[in-house]
């Protein structure tokens, strides 16, 4: 029988009200369900965490500010959870809970695994990040994991399976659970290649047909990294499968979205909220209902776990006698905003343009992982910034190759470009105008020097482009920020309208 604490009757925080509003639909769902022969389960999720395990101050999906409760308020919710409705909750999460702050970076991953082994989750899915510190890395911090990691659709080359279990059963209320595994297909593609060159991806949608054929469960879960688009894509290929539980897109789904005959849920990012779903299950028959919300992660929303809160706590205070020294002042507010213009945007390409000695400087916004609010910058804030360590390239590209380049970024659509160096307008239709190199119209024979990260250009680069020589300047992109953060000392946010249809592509 569900219970619900009285504390949780008081919405006195936005938090203890998302609360009492889930807790408020399952009673609702039980209720609905008396008097038939169907089970309840209850599925919690997370996903793309990022190693956002301290308490932070940061903004709700509708952009209202917020102070969430890291992960030992996280902790608390999923305790409860489980108390209040024993035998009834599987906990999931689908990857990327690697790289996102100093916590990560420092331990390589192996304090992320110590905080998930608290979480407890049932069944965890490797994200892309999972990779970002090398095969060695990964072994070492998930030779510790007391919680079952699943991967199934990537194999050691010349390998026939997957080096990872690929999906397990659980039984939960009676009920038998089936969880597959998928990583993002485009796993060559979002990862460092150096990283990756010994694996074999295998296609989400074949991997899930073959695994549909063979197991035999009442209800049926794809716990997968490969993003909302995608999930969707494979829900409409694939019939069969009763829910997907996703991430790597970062996508706050407030409610359960079902596409075809599958049920789609996702809970946003760095550990925000917690998505709490009802599944009504009749055996033999499969999933007949699902309702679900997003409960935000807010201070105030649970008791925070004590354990959980000592282990970060200890991890924090390395990472400040590190990382916890002053290097500039920021005199306005550095907003965060993947879709357009940003202050922030704008003097991470000038920084890197300036620093290198380029003549134009290019920063995908899915680069950037943190907004700043004015004040002192401390070497973490750039770590945070940008996380993940990215070496600063420049690259000898010609006027064509650029204008091709913020075209077909324009066509695609979706996040935002940052640059330095240039001014792009508007032609008639909305789409890339005029291109003006400093004063200069943009020349489409002549040569640019283009200040860019390795990993900004492994994405965009051509094949006919494997003749060009990039100069390496051995510096990672945070420490040429922190270079000339501590050269200006005194920091004044600038937007100018540089661009104007301010579309591009990335990948989180």
């Amino acid at each position: 029988m569900l219970s619900i604490h009285p504390r949780s009757l008081l919405p006195s925080t936005p938090a203890r009200l998302g609360l009492l509003l889930a807790m408020a639909g399952l009673l609702t769902a039980f209720t609905a369900g008396c008097g038939t022969r169907d089970s309840m389960l209850i599925v919690l999720h997370t996903n793309d965490i990022h190693s956002w395990f301290a308490a932070y101050d940061g903004q709700l999906e509708g952009g209202e500010p917020a102070r969430f409760g890291g992960a030992p308020v996280l902790a608390g919710l999923v305790r409860q959870f489980r108390a209040d409705n024993p035998g009834q909750v599987l906990y999931l999460d689908a990857g990327d809970v690697f790289q996102g702050t100093p916590i990560s970076t420092l331990t390589e991953g192996r304090a992320c695994v110590e905080v998930l082994n608290l979480l407890a989750p049932d069944a965890f899915e490797l994200g892309n990040h999972e990779f970002d510190y090398g095969m060695e890395a990964q072994r070492k911090a998930l030779i510790n994991a007391t919680f079952p990691y699943l991967q199934g659709n990537v194999r050691m080359v010349g390998h026939a399976q997957p080096y990872c279990p690929s999906d397990l059963l659980i039984n939960r209320n009676g009920l038998q659970v089936a969880v597959l595994g998928l990583n993002t297909d485009q796993l060559h593609r979002v990862c460092d290649p150096r990283l990756t060159s010994g694996f074999k991806v295998d296609s989400s949608q074949a991997v899930t047909r073959k695994w549909l054929t063979r197991v035999t469960a009442d209800v049926k879960i794809l716990l997968s990294h490969n993003g909302f688009e995608a999930d969707s894509l494979l829900a409409l290929a694939v019939p069969g499968i009763d829910l997907i539980v996703g991430g790597h897109s970062h996508t706050a789904l407030a409610h359960p979205v079902k596409v075809g005959g599958t049920w789609i849920v996702q809970a946003g990012d760095k550990g925000r909220y917690l998505g709490v779903d009802t599944l009504w299950v009749k055996p033999g028959k499969g999933l007949q209902r699902c309702s679900g919300s997003l409960v935000p992660v807010l201070e105030g929303a649970a008791e925070p776990a004590a354990d959980v809160a000592a282990v970060v706590e200890g991890h924090e205070r390395l990472v400040n006698e590190q990382l916890g020294g002053q290097v500039a002042t920021l005199l306005g507010d550095w907003p965060s905003d993947a879709h357009n213009e940003s202050a922030l945007g704008n003097w991470l390409c000038a920084a890197i343009r300036q620093e290198s000695g380029a003549q134009i400087g290019l920063w995908n916004s899915g680069g950037i992982r943190k907004g700043m609010a004015a004040g002192p910058l401390r070497v973490r804030d750039f770590w945070e910034i940008s996380p993940f360590g990215n070496e600063i390239l420049v690259v000898p590209m010609s006027g064509g190759q650029l204008r091709k380049f913020f075209v077909d970024e324009v066509a695609r659509g979706s996040l935002h470009l940052h640059f330095d160096g240039l001014r792009v307008g508007v032609d008639e239709q909305g789409g890339v105008g005029s291109i003006l190199v400093g004063t200069q119209p943009l020349a489409t024979d002549k040569t640019f020097s283009v200040a860019l990260s390795d990993y900004l250009w492994n994405q965009v680069r051509q094949p006919a482009d494997s003749l060009v020589q990039p100069r390496y300047t051995g510096v990672i992109d945070r420490d040429m920020l922190i270079a000339r953060a501590r050269a200006e000392q005194q920091i004044q946010p600038l937007t100018d309208g540089r661009w104007g249809p301010g579309r591009s592509h990335d990948i989180p």
